[in-house]
């Protein structure tokens, strides 16, 4: 800013940058653009981590190893499911069948009531779910490619829960003597058991196909974030930087209170068959409501103190340094 001469040699008023009110506009508009790409890029990130990651499904299988639900529904479904395998004829006489099946069927009642409470369950578990979002992933881009029918369910690939049950029952049988009438049956089986859920009215494939793509894009938001705050201050100058710099820590936070309302109602929102269907999609969206809170107060947390910060340092310096 200059100052203008006049005629008679005094100094008149100064000189005002008539156009630079655009910059302060300007200035606002990017810093708010900043701050939703941060928050979109905190809110990507995680889901791209769920996605592509064991981290978040492990804290699941922890939660679900001690669902009450799980627990009472769970041996029943394993059982029926093992029970199907075993064949119907046995490699004994005949005058032997009905007593070796009936042998077989205790024995993978017993082994089955006490799995949940076996060394390796909760390893085997771990296994189970994240197979079992490597799956959904999988089937929902292949889908989405394929241009199939738009509903893709998330199934629970129950197959390490079932090959820890019959590794069990091959020892319990070898040990009294008939272990190789099971030998047929392997110890590394499929289990699929499908939730039914979600439908094509809750979740198209080719909806969350796009989510995955957006998800996997969060450093891209995270650089838009930084390249529009940093433009945002540099427009705004000295005397307005840190007013503008407040304005974009409230948005944040008011973005991270948005967030925390939204994952407060994810539990119950997905309907499914089946008592171990329900439980599984209980517990997965109890503990994503609940690491989608952690993530959103974090937000809140930053912005809080980033709003607050900005605020007070523009106050201190309007004060010190008041406009003339």
């Amino acid at each position: 800013m200059g100052y203008e001469s006049t005629g008679s040699g005094q100094a008149a008023a100064p000189a005002t940058d008539s156009g630079g009110w655009w910059r302060h506009v300007l200035a606002w508009v990017l810093i708010v653009v900043a701050a939703l790409a941060a928050c979109a890029s905190a809110y990507a990130a995680y889901a791209d981590r769920v996605a592509t990651t064991s981290g978040p499904t492990t804290e699941v299988a922890t939660a679900l190893a001690n669902d009450p639900a799980l627990r009472e529904a769970l041996p029943a479904e394993i059982s029926s499911r093992l029970l199907d395998r075993i064949p119907d004829r046995l490699p004994v006489p005949d005058r032997l069948q009905d007593r070796m099946q009936a042998r077989l069927q205790e024995t993978v009642g017993d082994v089955v009531d006490g799995i949940l409470d076996d060394p390796g369950f909760q390893a085997a578990l771990n296994e189970t779910v994240d197979q079992s979002r490597a799956s959904y992933v999988e089937r929902v881009k292949a889908a989405a490619a394929a241009g199939s029918p738009d509903e893709v369910t998330f199934v629970l690939e129950a197959g390490p829960i079932a090959s820890l049950v019959l590794e069990r029952v091959h020892e319990r049988t070898t040990a009294l003597g008939f272990g190789g009438l099971l030998d047929t049956l392997g110890t590394d089986v499929n289990l699929p058991i499908d939730t039914g859920a979600p439908t094509a009215e809750d979740l198209p494939a080719s909806t969350a196909a796009a989510g995955l793509k957006a998800a996997a894009a969060w450093p891209w938001y995270a650089l838009l974030a930084a390249v529009a705050a940093g433009a945002a201050l540099w427009l705004a100058g000295p005397r307005l930087r840190w007013a503008v710099l407040a304005v974009g820590g409230a948005v944040a936070a008011l973005v991270g209170i948005v967030g925390v309302v939204l994952a407060g109602r994810l539990p119950g929102s997905v309907t499914t068959s089946g008592a171990v269907a329900a439980a599984v999609a209980d517990a997965a969206l109890n503990e994503a409501s609940a690491q989608l809170s952690a993530v959103s107060w974090w937000i809140v947390a930053i912005g809080a103190v980033v709003a607050v910060g900005g605020a007070t340092t523009a106050v201190v310096l309007a004060r010190r340094h008041p406009t003339a």
